[in-house]
């Protein structure tokens, strides 16, 4: 078993295979909070561990721990875009576990949807990726504020790829 260099070393072995029996098996280990970060990821491509956390979790750690077990599901997909100095955070994107999913939320099928995993790894390399981050890092703070507070709520938030649908 090969090993990331990293301080938090995750163990690299073969992803499963995304078939019909995978997808059962997807399902039945699926939390609500594992849905919403499926529906958040397919409305706003990526999100950091630190995002993610904000949206749902009270540690990174208890964060990253649950994507990587997402990601052993083939639920979420993950990339570090070189950063200097230093290194970058995870970035999580929807997987195809994730996509069907969504897809069978929205009785569709997974081809039906405006999402490609070769797009989605795609925005590592990207030059709107340091500001798609950005933006989905305002709209987690807004949510984790949210959480903290029982006076706060964050009502409607409209991520880029729904404005850009509606308004182009």
């Amino acid at each position: 078993m090969k090993y990331l260099p990293s301080c938090q070393a995750l163990p690299i072995g073969p992803r499963p295979r995304v078939d019909d029996r995978h997808l059962q098996r997807v399902a039945s280990h699926l939390t609500e909070r594992d849905l919403v970060l499926v529906r958040l990821l397919f409305d706003h491509r990526v999100l950091t561990s630190l995002q993610v956390c904000d949206v749902a979790f009270s540690s990174v750690r208890r964060a990253e721990a649950r994507l990587h077990a997402l990601y052993e599901l083939r639920v979420v997909d993950r990339f570090r875009p070189h950063e200097y100095p230093g290194s970058a955070p995870y970035h999580w994107v929807l997987d195809q576990g994730g996509a069907a999913v969504i897809a069978a939320e929205r009785g569709v099928d997974v081809k039906e949807l405006p999402w490609r995993h070769e797009r989605a790894m795609a925005l590592q390399g990207s030059i709107t990726l340091r500001h798609r981050v950005r933006c989905n890092g305002f709209f987690t703070a807004l949510l984790r504020e949210a959480r903290g507070a029982s006076d706060r709520r964050l009502a409607t938030w409209w991520s880029a790829s729904y404005c850009a649908a509606q308004w182009g």
